[in-house]
């Protein structure tokens, strides 16, 4: 009858994936939680629902992801803005969020992992945004407007174990890294496709990321971004 049902006794709290296949979208599970989800396969993350015990913190989840995804076009048309406009687009649009996120916490008894995963959900995304940003119209700022776009970075964590898996925190530190990576004045676009730029970025990770689980996720992706770059094998030992 296009359902069914599986119950777990041992699963960890945390972050897991709800898949099919190229699709996915992130699931919260914790102990407890009991919860029914409506999928039409045919719009996959559009048509996502939760009830049940669990619900409210999945249904944001995906709401946000949702509201987030629409805002993209719009976006991308802002990046010629100078970096004081875009930083106050992008914390208007983060304000709407973390507004969201008081109404859903209110009426909710949220665990602490809840609150942290939903949190980053909203904060995560446009840090990355910024990032973004930076990488393509920062590489000529003195240091002074680099301190005043980056403000936000002292309020964010770059060792959370629980957040080894979940998309928008892996995004931003790996953009964080980019950022930090790239010597003033190079071309990101040009940069990213060569090997020294690989081996600084490992350096980077090195020094300023913490978090064993964390740090072996992001090793991982930065060697496999090399390994399939073709070009650059003369360069491997």
């Amino acid at each position: 009858d296009l359902r069914f049902k599986r119950k777990y006794d041992s699963l960890k709290s945390g972050i897991y994936k709800l898949e099919h296949l190229p699709e996915y979208q992130t699931l919260l599970l914790e102990n407890l939680d009991s919860l029914w989800v409506r999928i039409n396969a045919a719009a996959f993350d559009e048509s996502i629902v939760f009830s049940g015990v669990g619900a409210a913190k999945n249904n944001f989840l995906i709401e946000l992801f949702l509201k987030q995804e629409s805002e993209k076009k719009y976006l991308s048309s802002k990046y010629s803005s100078d970096r004081k406009v875009f930083k106050y687009i992008i914390d208007s649009l983060l304000l709407e969020k973390k507004e969201l996120w008081i109404q859903m916490d209110s009426v909710n008894n949220l665990t602490p992992i809840a609150q942290k995963v939903t949190q980053a959900a909203y904060i995560y995304p446009y840090a990355n945004i910024k990032e973004r940003y930076a990488l393509l119209r920062g590489s000529q700022w003195i240091p002074k407007e680099d301190s005043l776009f980056f403000s936000y970075r002292r309020f964010l964590n770059f060792g959370d174990n629980d957040l080894a898996f979940f998309d928008p925190y892996i995004n931003y530190v790996i953009n964080y890294i980019n950022q930090k990576a790239l010597k003033q004045g190079e071309s990101y676009f040009k940069a990213k496709e060569t090997t020294s730029f690989n081996i600084r970025r490992s350096e980077v990770l090195d020094q300023l990321i913490t978090g064993k689980l964390l740090r072996n996720n992001l090793a991982r992706a930065i060697a496999f971004e090399e390994i399939l770059t073709f070009e650059n094998h003369q360069e491997h030992e």
